[in-house]
Parts: C-alpha cells; sequence; structure tokens
C-alpha cells in the first residue's frame, strides 16, 4: 500500500503540504515537553545573543571613537559568551543586565562624543581663524550659547548613523560655529533637521529589521541563528541589502515550517496508528524522521510486521509505503493477518483524518494478493514470539495490551 500525506483546508501551502489554522494550532500542541523545553532555552539564549550583539556593536563605535578622541570617550567593558541554550529565567535576568548596559553606554558615549566633537570643531576653528593673515585683532570664537546648542544637536545623533551622513553632520556643525550671529540660528536649524533626519533613517532600518526578525520567532537552529545575527549587523549598515535578508528569511522560515509539518505528520501518523490498534516500534517518530523507515505491529501477530517507509517525492510531497514483512524462517504467510491490516488500515485513514492530515492513495494491493516481504532474521524488528501477560514489558506504549520487543539491529 502506499500514499501521499498531505494536511488540506490551505492557508499556507509549503513543500506539497496544506495547512489550515486548526493544523497550524495543532502543530503547536503536538510539540512534546522536552522538545518545547528545548526551543525555549534556543529562543531565550538567541535573545540575549541578540542583546549582547548590539552591545559589542556599540563597543566597536567606541572603539573607533577612542582612537579618534583618546580618553575623553569611555571604554565599554567586554561582554562574556553567551551559551547556545540558557534557562529561560537566567537568560531574562542576563538580557536585562545586557540591556540596561547598553542604555547607559550608549546615553554615556553620546554625550561624550559630542562634546569631544564639539570641541575639536571649536579648536580647529579658532586654530584655522588664528593662522588667517590681516586680522585686525584676536578671533573671537563661537558664542557659549551657540556652542550648547551645536553641542545638544550632535549629542542625539543615533551611534548607528552611517560614517558617509556623520562626516556631512560635521560639516554642518562646523559651519554653524563658524557663521556670523545672523546666519548661525539657521544654521543650526539646519543642523538640527539633518540629524533627526539621519536618526529617522535609523529608525526606519530597525523597524524592517526587527519585523524580519519576528519572523523568525520559534525557529530553531544554526541557520535561524545565523540569520538573526546578520539582522543585528545589518542596524549598523547604512544600505543593507534587504532582498537578501529577506530571501534568507524566507528559506528560514519555510524550512522550519516544512520540519514542522513534518514533525506534526509523523506525530499524527503514530497516534493514527496506535489509535487503530498497533504497537509502534520504540522512537518511531525518530526512526521515520531521520532513517525514514519504522516498523508496527498488532497483538497476536507471529513473525509479521508492517513496514512504514516515508519517501520525499519529485514534487516535496511525502509518500508512505506500507508493506508486511516477515523473517526469512517465519510460518506465517500475508494471508493470515491480511484482512484484519486490511481493516486496521482503513481504521488508520480516518484517524488522519481527524487530525486533519490526508492520506491520499495511491496504490493498494487486491484482497488476496498482498505479498509478505522476508527479511533476515537478524533483521526482524520485532521479537519472535508476543510476551506474555506477566512477562511485559515496561516499554510498551499501550498499557492494556502486551508490549513487543524490539530488537535494535541494524535495517536494510
Amino acid at each position: 500500500m502506499g500514499g501521499v500525506i498531505f494536511l488540506p483546508a490551505a492557508a499556507v501551502l509549503v513543500g506539497g503540504f496544506a495547512v489550515g489554522s486548526a493544523a497550524v494550532a495543532g502543530i503547536r500542541l503536538a510539540a512534546d515537553a522536552y522538545v518545547e523545553r528545548q526551543l525555549a532555552r534556543e529562543a531565550a539564549a538567541a535573545q540575549v545573543n541578540a542583546a549582547a550583539q548590539r552591545y559589542r556593536a556599540l563597543a566597536e563605535r567606541v572603539a573607533a571613537a577612542r582612537g579618534r578622541y583618546g580618553d575623553s570617550i569611555t571604554a565599554l567593558p567586554e561582554v562574556p559568551p553567551v551559551k547556545a541554550r540558557m534557562d529561560p529565567q537566567e537568560a531574562a535576568v542576563l538580557e536585562a543586565r545586557l540591556r540596561a548596559a547598553l542604555d547607559d553606554g550608549l546615553c554615556r558615549f553620546q554625550s561624550e562624543f559630542a562634546a569631544a566633537t564639539t570641541a575639536e570643531l571649536t579648536s580647529a576653528l579658532a586654530a584655522t581663524a588664528a593662522h588667517v593673515a590681516g586680522l585686525p585683532r584676536a578671533p573671537r570664537g563661537p558664542a557659549p550659547e551657540l556652542v550648547q546648542s551645536v553641542e545638544r544637536i550632535l549629542g542625539r545623533i543615533d551611534p548607528s548613523v552611517g560614517a558617509v551622513l556623520i562626516e556631512r553632520i560635521r560639516g554642518y556643525a562646523t559651519d554653524a560655529l563658524a557663521a556670523s550671529k545672523s546666519a548661525a540660528g539657521r544654521l543650526v536649524e539646519d543642523l538640527r533637521y539633518l540629524v533627526d533626519t539621519a536618526n529617522r533613517g535609523v529608525a526606519e532600518r530597525r523597524r524592517r529589521l526587527r519585523e524580519l526578525a519576528e519572523r523568525l520567532v520559534g525557529c530553531p537552529g544554526e541557520a535561524a541563528d545565523a540569520v538573526r545575527r546578520a539582522l543585528v549587523g545589518a542596524e549598523d549598515d547604512p544600505d543593507p541589502d534587504w532582498p537578501a535578508l529577506e530571501a534568507a528569511v524566507d528559506r528560514v522560515v519555510e524550512a522550519a515550517i516544512a520540519a514542522a509539518l513534518q514533525d506534526y505528520a509523523t506525530r499524527a501518523l503514530r497516534e493514527s496508528l496506535e489509535a487503530a490498534g498497533c504497537f509502534v516500534e520504540e522512537d518511531f517518530d525518530l526512526l521515520l524522521a531521520q532513517e525514514r523507515m519504522a516498523h508496527i505491529r498488532r497483538p497476536g501477530w507471529d513473525d509479521v510486521a508492517v513496514r512504514v517507509r516515508l519517501r520525499p517525492d519529485a514534487d516535496d510531497q511525502r509518500t508512505v509505503h506500507f508493506n508486511l514483512v516477515g523473517p526469512k524462517d517465519g510460518n506465517t504467510e500475508a494471508s493470515a493477518v491480511e484482512h484484519e491490516w486490511c481493516s486496521t488500515f482503513d481504521t488508520v485513514v480516518e484517524e488522519l483524518a481527524r487530525r486533519q492530515v490526508g492520506l491520499s492513495i495511491t496504490a493498494r494491493a487486491e484482497e488476496g494478493a498482498t505479498e509478505l516481504q522476508r527479511v533476515d532474521a537478524s533483521r526482524f524488528p520485532f521479537e519472535r514470539a508476543e510476551p506474555s501477560a506477566e512477562a511485559r514489558p515496561s516499554r510498551s506504549r499501550r498499557a492494556d495490551a502486551p508490549q513487543i520487543e524490539q530488537r535494535r539491529t541494524e535495517r536494510p
């Protein structure tokens, strides 16, 4: 038997799977508590890493300013490495500390940078004026009120403003400080407008980057973390490559959706098989996801199991093959379990539908024509005889029925 697994009622279509809103909710509800904890720890660490990356970016700006202005700019302490996974409460505390340190460092840097820049420009103007020949008297510097106005405006510059704009702002500030009293007011307004425009550009860039980052919430893995780092790094890029960033986010989100769909479909298949009275091989979900093969069995079946094989199709849908297998030295024939398996399979299809997973049957053997694939006895996935109720193993997935022991053997 074979069929294509799909999730109908389409709101989103990815990789041959169509997912409705109820199925999306099912995907989230279907996760194990362990997986949820791991994802929460990864997400918490990602938040801390993002805050740490922003802090390091500011530290780089501070270091560059110290190269120009020396100790008039206070250096920022280093941030310790952040673990890949963190307890959410621990991460929240560390993130709060990082954000507080970032806010404090940013405020101090803006103030010190403005003061150092204004002092540098004022000194340069005074030095230039002192060397102008023919001055009747010593040059007068800019009025203290003008210097204070320029310094206040420069103190509002966002550190993520690009270097080209910073140089343009410096030029406007120089013009304002060198202007006559009548022209200085207008030039100060021009300087304020330029700084505000530059800051709005940074805010808009951050807004777009934040929207992209929000799409990655819940996406695990190194690929998602790499894109998150790229988004944080783009905050200091005056001209980010938006198409490349958006495409990278799309790839991560599509991969996460495909993985979630596959995980949900696999879980739904296992639950449906169990609801139909089957025993599933231990670690059924993991085996089907990693090895594309797992086995099931019904009570009373001697030397017979059903092999479930998962194969991606060319159109990226998932084809599931079910076939009976038995050891080469076994005596049970397919005819002994064929009718029961066919009835069970119909129940499985109904159970899948209840979980909003459709199984489109592409091939089904006629009753009486089902074949049993003979495999090496060492590769048969279950014990050859069911244990009695007294010897029932503790690994049983069903409390009301005997467990079929699994041999951990290599698969063909």
